[in-house]
């Protein structure tokens, strides 16, 4: 009985905690946020609350917001991108992401400075829905037609069509250089061979289980946390990180759960597929200068 009291008291003072906005309550990680509450009650409390968690806090990836990051994606800058298709009438997303290398002086445990290439990233995302989608939106809580100005295109006709997403896809890489794409292989037979053959766009199937998509699952959430990953504040976007849930396995391996998450979550998955290939690219792993030359230390 003690116990329960105990856990009753913890929990209505975390509450008004969370809820009450205070600077202290900010301060030690709280705010009104679902993953705070669910990581509060499962290490805190030891308690059962569902095998599958929040992905990020919100107010951590609303600290990564801006607007103006768009504006970087020039003519010819190096872009990893990430397809993630539906079928028939969910939603479709394409993402960018633009890498920023750049050497910096760490002390390590024995008081010496040394220099690691620290990797920093800008998004960009582009959505397509059927017109049925769009229409099936409007009874629900996110309208897709009222999402037009955020990047989300609704293509005629019951299901999408993928010939209008090849052709914004070519488009872009006109602008961007795409050095590589990432792309789930469900429902890509049509348009991945031909963004390759026709396009000369490197793709490279992303399998989607667990040990493939661990390391970019955590390394995305990572990147937000330390604000290395910067994004344009897109209202579809912060959708699907809102209803991003994770699912674990018995080692901590990790990825997105679709049927676990309260709602679309395709742009996040684009993102995490392209930075699964920016992740393994030679131009993001190359060595620094200073492994050749080695470490000077003063």
């Amino acid at each position: 009985i003690s116990v329960k009291m105990d856990q009753m008291k913890a929990i209505h003072d975390r509450s008004w905690a969370m809820h009450s906005g205070s600077a202290g309550a900010i301060a030690q990680g709280g705010g009104d946020d679902q993953v705070d509450w669910e990581e509060f009650l499962r290490y805190h409390l030891n308690l059962w609350v569902s095998k599958s968690a929040g992905y990020v806090s919100m107010k951590s990836w609303q600290d990564c917001a801006d607007a103006e990051c768009l504006k970087d994606f020039q003519l010819g800058v190096e872009c990893f991108g990430g397809l993630d298709l539906a079928e028939s009438i969910d939603m479709n997303a394409f993402a960018l992401l633009l890498p920023h290398a750049e050497e910096i002086q760490e002390e390590n445990e024995l008081g010496e400075k040394e220099i690691l290439i620290r990797v920093t990233y800008k998004c960009a995302v582009w959505y397509w829905v059927c017109e049925d989608a769009a229409k099936a939106s409007v009874r629900t809580n996110f309208n897709y037609n009222n999402m037009i100005s955020h990047s989300l295109e609704i293509t005629p006709g019951p299901t999408a069509d993928q010939s209008i997403i090849l052709r914004r896809i070519v488009d872009i890489s006109k602008k961007v250089k795409i050095v590589e794409c990432g792309y789930d292989p469900y429902n890509a037979a049509w348009i991945a061979p031909l963004l390759k053959e026709k396009h000369n766009i490197e793709m490279t199937k992303v399998r989607q289980g667990m040990l493939t998509l661990s390391e970019p699952t955590k390394g995305l959430r990572n990147l937000i946390l330390r604000g290395e990953f910067t994004h344009p504040n897109n209202a579809v976007l912060n959708w699907n990180i809102r209803n991003a849930r994770v699912i674990k396995d018995r080692v901590k391996n990790e990825m997105l759960g679709k049927d676990q998450s309260t709602g679309k979550i395709d742009g996040v998955a684009a993102i995490i597929n392209a930075l699964r290939c920016a992740s393994d690219s030679p131009l993001i792993n190359r060595k620094s200068i200073y492994e050749d030359r080695g470490i000077e230390v003063w």
